[in-house]
Parts: structure tokens; sequence; C-alpha cells
């Protein structure tokens, strides 16, 4: 093999390889966040999907322009993951909903790092992944219950009485122990 050559070819073949291979990963797009400012850089497939607007990609936006199609009933949990990860730096791992202004869902898995440089100024950087056809069709329903619950969780932890507390928690632990016993049989989750 010479210099400068790899398995499927050449150093730009291979860029071309990689960006395939991340396509093929469900890669959609990336982000970049300048903590202190809030402001928030999208790549072209990133603004599409969380703004809405691919003529987005490359301006710096603030954090509700950047989450305009973030599905309504995610955007309190994400905004608090995001408020929370600001506060903590280091990495991040989320799942949300998008609609499309056509009104089309979407999954996305957000992984991102917020890091601090040596003169103490914080930025963060992450991929988004298309998980929407990953997900099994007979949980859908009870991981979109569990969605909720969980946000329905974070605010009786705030407002609600312990018996409300202990309430979710145990259906949350069912719609948990239905999910993984149907892990094997997809189809065969449901609400009942």
């Amino acid at each position: 093999m010479r210099d400068g050559d790899s398995l499927g070819g050449t150093i730009m073949d291979t860029g071309l390889h990689l960006r395939e291979a991340l396509i093929a990963a469900g890669v959609v797009g990336t982000w970049y966040w300048q903590v202190a400012n809030g402001g928030v850089i999208l790549d072209r497939g990133s603004a599409e999907l969380l703004t809405g607007d691919p003529a987005l990609a490359g301006k710096v936006l603030d954090l509700n322009t950047s989450f305009a199609c973030l599905h309504p009933d995610d955007r309190e949990r994400v905004f608090a993951r995001v408020d929370e990860h600001e506060r903590r730096g280091g990495p991040n791992v989320m799942e949300y909903r998008v609609r499309s202004p056509e009104g089309r869902v979407r999954v996305l898995l957000d992984r991102g790092r917020v890091i601090e440089d040596a003169d103490g100024t914080r930025a963060g950087y992450g991929v988004l992944l298309d998980i929407t056809d990953r997900l099994p069709t007979g949980i859908d329903a009870l991981s979109d219950v569990a969605d909720r619950c969980l946000g329905l969780r974070d605010v009786l932890l705030q407002h609600g009485t312990t018996r409300m507390q202990l309430l979710i928690d145990l259906l949350l632990f069912e719609i948990g122990r239905e999910i993984a016993h149907h892990g094997a049989d997809p189809e065969g989750a449901r609400l009942q």
C-alpha cells in the first residue's frame, strides 16, 4: 500500500467513506455551543431538524431559536437538562423528539460534551443521531408514556406529596417491567 492510500483508496476517498459511515450510523447533524453567551451554531442537518430552517446553518442562534422544532412535550425536560449540562459540564446524552414544520416527528439522540479551555472559556460540541427508525414499533406507546411520566415525576418531586411521588415511581417501575418483558417481542408490548 502506498502512503496516502487506505483500504478503499486515497485519503480523499477515506473522507467520503467517513461521511457515508456517519450517515449510515444515523448522524444527521452537529452543533457547537458558546456556553458563556448561550450562542448555538448548527450545521445544515441540525438546523433543518432543530429549527425547521436549514438556512440558519452557521449562524449564531439563541437556545430558543435553536430548539424551535423541539416537541412541546419534551421542551421542559430538555431545557432542564441543558441548564444542568451548562452547570456541570462534561459529557451529556439525551433523547428527544422534534416536529418538522410539516408535522413529521423524529426522535433524536443528542450526544455532546462541554469542555473548558485553558483560559476558562467553556464550549460544547456534539452530534445528533436520528434514531426514529430504531424504536421498536410495539414499545413506542409505552416509551411515550414513560417519557411523559418522567416529566410528571420531575414536577411531582418539586410540588407533589410523598404519596404522589411513590405512585409515579411505581407506575414507572411497572412500565419499565412491561417494556423489559416484551423487549424480545416488541409487537407484544401494549397498554392494557
